[in-house]
C-alpha cells in the first residue's frame, strides 16, 4: 500500500468531499480483531461456512434491522464470531520468485479475498499492484491453514490466470483491481480451512439498493506487513513467516465516484492504541459491511456479510486521522464481476 505526500486541493468536482470525522459508528476507529496464521500444512477441519451465507436469523419474523447501536451492546464474543467468519475468506499472498532458475524465499506482497461466482470462477480478488509483482515463473504462496499450523501451500503462477480488471493510472485513485484464478485441483485443500465468498447473491442489491453506509459495522481485513515476522519452525522448515490477519473496525466515512469507479474511505485513528504507523500489506484485502439484527431476546446478531470494497491505498495522517481508500460496490459488482464472469464463460 502506497503513501503519498499531501497534494494541493483538487478543483475536480469528482474528487472526494472532505471526510466527516464525527462519530459515525458505535465502535472506535482502528479497533482491531486478530487471527493468527502461520504458514502451515492445511488441516482437515470441517469446512467453514461460506462468508456470503446469510444466517438463520434472517428468516425470523420478530427481528429488526439494527441501524443504531451502543458500543456496550457489541460483546467481545460477537465481534470475534464476526471476524472469524471474515478471516475464512481472507488470505495473505506471498511471492516465491525464481532467480536464474533457483527458487527464492517467500516475500509477503499483500492480501486478498477468496471469491467465486455462482459456485464457479474461484479465485483471489486483490489489488492490481499486489498481483503485478508476481512473475510468470513465480509461485503464489497463500495462508490457507488453520490458526497456528505451519504450512507451505503454493500455486504455480503459470497455472493461475491473472485478470487485470483495473490497471492503476495513479496510486491515489487507481483504479487498482485484479483477480488470480485458482485451478480446480487446489480447491479441496483450500476449502478444508477456508471459504469462497460468492459474489452473485448480493450483486443486484448492492448495485441497485445498497444499505446506507451508517448501517452495521465496517471491517477492513488483511495482513499488514508491519506485524509479520520470520520465526523458527517447530516442524522442520528452515524458518516460517508468522502472519497475523487482522480486521480493522471503523467508520466508512465517505463514498464518492471518480470516472467509472466508486470509492469508499474507511477512517482510522492514527493515535489509537491499536493503530499502526503503516498499513502496507493490507492492500488487496476486503472491505466488509456486516449488517446486524436485534433478536426477540434483545441480543445483537449478524445477519449479512457484505463484501463491499477492496483496500488499495492509505492516505497520509492529517489531524490524527488516516483513511484506508477502497474500491467500492460498483467497482466490485459491476466491473470486477463482469470481468470474472466473462473469463469463466
Amino acid at each position: 500500500m502506497s503513501i503519498v505526500r499531501p497534494s494541493p486541493p483538487p478543483n475536480n468536482s469528482m474528487e472526494p468531499p472532505p471526510l466527516p470525522y464525527g462519530d459515525l459508528r458505535p465502535i472506535p476507529p482502528s479497533r482491531v480483531f486478530g487471527f493468527g496464521a502461520i504458514l502451515a500444512l492445511t488441516g482437515r477441519a470441517a469446512p467453514p461456512q461460506g462468508c456470503s451465507a446469510n444466517l438463520e436469523a434472517v428468516r425470523r419474523t420478530a427481528t429488526h434491522q439494527v441501524t443504531e447501536i451502543h458500543s456496550s451492546e457489541l460483546s467481545a464474543d460477537l465481534l470475534r464470531a464476526i471476524t472469524t467468519r471474515l478471516h475464512h475468506c481472507t488470505v495473505t499472498l506471498f511471492d516465491l520468485p525464481r532467480i536464474l532458475g533457483e527458487p527464492q524465499d517467500p516475500d509477503p506482497i499483500g492480501s486478498g479475498t477468496l471469491v467465486c461466482i455462482r459456485g464457479r470462477c474461484h479465485g483471489i480478488l486483490t489489488a492490481h499492484h499486489v498481483a503485478d509483482v508476481l512473475a510468470e515463473d513465480s509461485r503464489i504462496g497463500l495462508t490457507v491453514a488453520q490458526e497456528g499450523q505451519e504450512h507451505a501451500f503454493t500455486i504455480p503462477r503459470e497455472e493461475s490466470r491473472l485478470l487485470e480488471i483495473a490497471v492503476p493510472e495513479t496510486k491515489e485513485y487507481g483504479p487498482d483491481i485484479a483477480f488470480l484464478s485458482v485451478p480446480p485441483r487446489y480447491l479441496p485443500t483450500i476449502m478444508a480451512s477456508k471459504a469462497f465468498h460468492d459474489l452473485a447473491p448480493d450483486q443486484s442489491s448492492l448495485l441497485n439498493s445498497p444499505p446506507p453506509l451508517e448501517n452495521g459495522i465496517w471491517f477492513a481485513c488483511g495482513s499488514p506487513r508491519r506485524i509479520m515476522e520470520l520465526v523458527p519452525s517447530e516442524v522442520g522448515y528452515r524458518e516460517v513467516w508468522s502472519v497475523n490477519q487482522l480486521c480493522f473496525a471503523g467508520p466508512a466515512a465517505a463514498a464518492f465516484t471518480k470516472g467509472e469507479h466508486d470509492y469508499i474511505e474507511m477512517l482510522t485513528e492514527a493515535r489509537a492504541r491499536d493503530s499502526l504507523p503503516t498499513y502496507k500489506g493490507l492492500s488487496g484485502g476486503g472491505l466488509w459491511q456486516v449488517l446486524l439484527i436485534r433478536s426477540p431476546s434483545g441480543t445483537i446478531e449478524p445477519v449479512r456479510y457484505l463484501l463491499s470494497g477492496l483496500v488499495y491505498f492509505q492516505t497520509d495522517v492529517q489531524d490524527g486521522k488516516r483513511s484506508l481508500r477502497c474500491h467500492g460496490r460498483r467497482s466490485l459488482y459491476e466491473h470486477a464481476f463482469q470481468a470474472i464472469d466473462t473469463q469463466c464463460a
